[in-house]
């Protein structure tokens, strides 16, 4: 009896034994699984951020050699331009358009008139498919026989008979006067040698202030060329603009329907 139940308890330790060493593998097989999948997903999220790492600098890659390709376009231009119309001449060197920067011309070294026109691809100069386009900057050269003649086209104002008018500040130091009248608004301000003015409708209710704001920051950061006497420039409220400066006996003027870009070609051409 006594052997029987010495068996009985022999056998009971077995299985207790044999059951605890598979809850044991069975906890291990489930750790090295859960490691398993963590190593997994570590890796594919590291592949993932990879992936979208190489992605963001060929993007940036891209869009760098894009902006090379533009500078040096602009560059083959401006050499063709001056082999034509002279070697001292100046032309827009900052690329502000979508597309790829065009151009022809009409004139000689002393009168001329340049286009530029944004394209789906590059042409030549003067291209005939460009014939029928619209320009989006037009720069143009007209020489008189003195100094004192170029600068009496300039219409220029030293507001000395402006200062009664009504007076906004449009920030950097700079004050200037509103001249409402005949169903317009004209916010004209002096910066260096340089006349400057913001024309809106009053009829449409435009109001030239924050156009002319944003002006005068953008001239604050992109200077225009320095007048050998005197320059003026007349910006819309709608987005035009205009500015004409003289250089020797010379009366230089840059048209285009983005002030922005307006501004910062004519920077660029110092």
């Amino acid at each position: 009896m006594r052997k029987s139940k010495l068996l009985i308890v022999l056998l009971s330790g077995l299985l207790l034994a044999g059951c605890g060493k598979s809850t044991d593998t069975k906890h291990d097989t489930q750790t090295t699984a859960s490691k398993t999948e963590k190593k997994a997903s570590t890796e594919q999220k590291q592949a993932s951020s990879s992936t979208s790492q190489t992605s963001s600098s060929e993007a940036t890659s891209s869009s760098a050699a894009t902006t090379d390709e533009d500078s040096k376009r602009l560059v083959d231009l401006g050499q063709q331009l001056k082999q034509k119309l002279g070697a001292n001449e100046k032309f827009p060197t900052a690329h502000l358009i979508n597309g790829v920067e065009n151009a022809r011309y009409s004139g000689d070294q002393n009168n001329y008139t340049v286009d530029f026109y944004g394209h789906n691809r590059g042409v030549a100069l003067n291209d005939s498919r460009l014939n029928d386009s619209q320009p989006f900057l037009t720069l143009s050269k007209k020489t008189y026989g003195s100094r004192t003649e170029a600068t009496a086209t300039i219409k220029y104002s030293d507001g000395k008979a402006e200062v009664k008018l009504p007076h906004v500040d449009l920030g950097y130091n700079i004050v200037g006067t509103v001249n409402s009248g005949a169903g317009q608004r004209y916010l004209h301000w002096n910066e260096g040698r340089w006349s400057l003015g913001v024309r809106g409708s009053a009829v449409a209710g435009q109001d030239p202030k924050k156009t002319a704001r944003k002006v005068v920051a953008l001239t604050q950061a992109y200077a225009l060329p320095v007048p050998e006497t005197r320059g003026a420039g007349t910006f819309e409220v709608d987005n035009g603009g205009t500015i004409s400066w003289v250089k020797g006996n010379a009366v230089y003027t840059l048209k285009s329907k983005n002030y922005q870009a307006l501004i910062v070609s004519a920077a660029s051409l110092k």
